[in-house]
């Protein structure tokens, strides 16, 4: 895998109507484009995740799985917004009066943009495979109703829209992080990023899990396995990502909609005329599968499954043996 940089001198405008007038975008490639460039595949990460993804989708991505770089050219960019090298509240190109909470606001289509933006300066006018889950599967959806032709489409446990159970969590989750009275325009904001991520776990997965896998012992008063996994994992996450880029991404997360001047969502979905494959978890608490199954019906070439997992929402890096069983029979 080789890590690259875009940079756009001359900014880019966004949906909002606000603009950047500098942006880096960050991505890597593995495997080789061919002479005819009909092996192309974009993966779209989710919500904290980096441009690598042999390491957060190691299941699908990598050799001998079923997206692999000796037969593709694999491409992953970093989302705007973020803080893995792609411009963002805190990034060094990002003018002061730009920085932290005066970041402007972006939507999953001026996250879309630029991978198009990204993918005509590779000279990549289509894709062979186009794949995401939870908001790479926003980023997919959209980038499928875009610019660049998508050959076949795959979406992970995720949805053409927002739902409003999601951006009820999100704003819990903005009350937690604007709580923290460390947060200025620019800094702070690591507790209240910790909290924002143990509400946002408790989606992730499901209540059998935490059951089964941080059980309590017989008499417990303190000290629980369960209280400790959250602050745990709350930590984690605060050691590694910006407080102002998830309140930015969270943000974004909230304008997803296929059908904004797409007349209305059933037009929307009309319109995607790649091979579609869309995969639901039965039991995921965030993206509803139901919701997923009755939107597919609508894509002229669209094709939903529905697949079983004690992890809920996170199956859709957990169970990738089940999601490759699918792409392959799919896609032969």
């Amino acid at each position: 895998m080789k890590l690259n940089q875009l940079y756009l001198k001359e900014g880019v405008r966004l949906e909002s109507g606000e603009s950047l007038p500098e942006v880096r975008i960050t991505y890597s490639t593995a495997g080789k484009l061919n002479e005819s460039k009909s092996n192309v595949v974009w993966v779209f990460h989710a919500l904290t995740a980096n441009a690598n993804p042999f390491e957060w989708w190691s299941g699908l991505v990598g050799e001998g799985k079923v997206f692999n770089p000796s037969e593709h050219f694999i491409i992953c960019a970093n989302v705007i917004g973020g803080c893995y090298g792609t411009t963002g509240p805190c990034s060094e190109e990002t003018p002061v009066e730009l920085k932290g909470l005066n970041f402007p606001h972006i939507t999953v289509r001026d996250v879309t943009r630029l991978h198009e933006i990204l993918a005509q300066h590779l000279d990549i006018s289509s894709v062979k495979f186009a794949i995401g889950g939870s908001f790479g599967g926003y980023q997919a959806f959209e980038f499928s109703l875009g610019k660049i032709n998508v050959e076949n489409l795959i979406i992970v446990a995720s949805a053409p829209y927002e739902a409003p159970w999601n951006i009820a969590i999100h704003e819990t989750q903005r009350m937690a992080i604007k709580s923290d009275a460390t947060l200025s325009y620019s800094k702070g904001g690591k507790k209240g990023l910790e909290t924002a991520r143990g509400i946002g776990l408790l989606t992730y997965r499901t209540p059998n899990s935490y059951n089964q896998t941080q059980p309590r012992k017989e008499g417990q008063i303190t000290q629980f396995s369960a209280a400790s996994y959250i602050q745990y994992q709350g930590k984690k996450l605060a050691d590694r990502f910006s407080p102002h880029s998830y309140l930015t991404l969270i943000n974004c997360l909230d304008t997803h909609d296929i059908s904004r001047n797409r007349k209305d969502l059933q037009s929307a979905l009309n319109k995607i005329s790649s091979k579609t494959l869309c995969i639901g978890i039965k039991e995921d608490l965030l993206a509803d599968s139901e919701l997923l199954r009755s939107c597919t019906d609508h894509i002229p070439l669209g094709h939903f499954e529905e697949i079983n997992s004690p992890f809920g929402h996170d199956g859709f890096l957990i169970e990738t043996n089940q999601l490759a069983n699918l792409i392959r029979k799919y896609f032969n």
